[in-house]
């Protein structure tokens, strides 16, 4: 998978990878991320970082749901470099969101992902990653899932 990098549009070979102790510590120390992810007991953590240096650009937390068959993203938080208008990187959250679409296929789901977003977030979600709302959730499945999965990865087997 590739990320933008938004002054003069060069991809950057990225990955997505489980979060370590060590990671944490990182994380806490950089002040880039808002959120205690540290705090997470009961979901799997990813990272996604540039491969040509290993910096970690933006972090996911994920609960599968088997009772659900479904992936949910608990959290997903771009590094402050990251967001807005002015963001260092593009394509951060959709390569994480991507990521579980292909865990949540991997894992027999059919690609079922979903979250509960910021209510500031619900048009963004829907009209940049094509996701559905039912008035709590926001989800993805099948050939949307799909199309993430194409648009922000290269290969279907990374996570």
């Amino acid at each position: 998978m590739y990320l933008v990098r938004s002054r003069d549009r060069k991809e950057h070979k990225a990955a997505v990878q489980q979060v370590t102790v060590s990671d944490l510590k990182i994380i806490r120390r950089s002040k880039r991320f808002g959120f205690d992810w540290g705090n997470q007991r009961f979901a799997t953590l990813y990272k996604l970082l540039l491969v040509e240096n290993g910096e970690i650009l933006g972090l996911m937390a994920v609960r599968d749901r088997k009772e659900d068959h479904a992936i949910e993203i608990e959290l997903l938080e771009s590094a402050a470099e990251n967001v807005g208008d002015e963001k260092m990187y593009a394509n951060v959250a959709g390569c994480l969101i991507a990521s579980a679409c292909r865990l949540a296929f991997i894992n027999g789901y059919n690609g079922f992902v979903c979250l509960v977003p910021k209510t500031a977030l619900i048009k963004h979600y829907i009209s940049i990653y094509g996701m559905r709302y039912t008035g709590i959730y926001l989800y993805t499945e099948g050939q949307n899932s799909l199309a993430l999965i194409k648009k922000y990865t290269d290969s279907f087997y990374q996570i």
